[in-house]
């Protein structure tokens, strides 16, 4: 019998995996720096993990 390929599957979980830890430093900085309020775009992002 063959093996099922499942490397689409290893990178799929590797890639929720990577986007659940960018969505939590995404609220991080939104709860720790910046109001909640407010919106946060790509340069507020690296200004304020430059910060940490």
């Amino acid at each position: 019998m063959m093996e099922q390929d499942i490397r689409w599957e290893q990178r799929f979980s590797n890639f929720v995996k990577a986007l659940y830890k960018l969505t939590q430093a995404v609220e991080y900085v939104r709860h720790n720096f910046i109001g909640e309020d407010e919106s946060v775009d790509e340069r507020d992002l690296i200004m304020y993990w430059k910060k940490l």
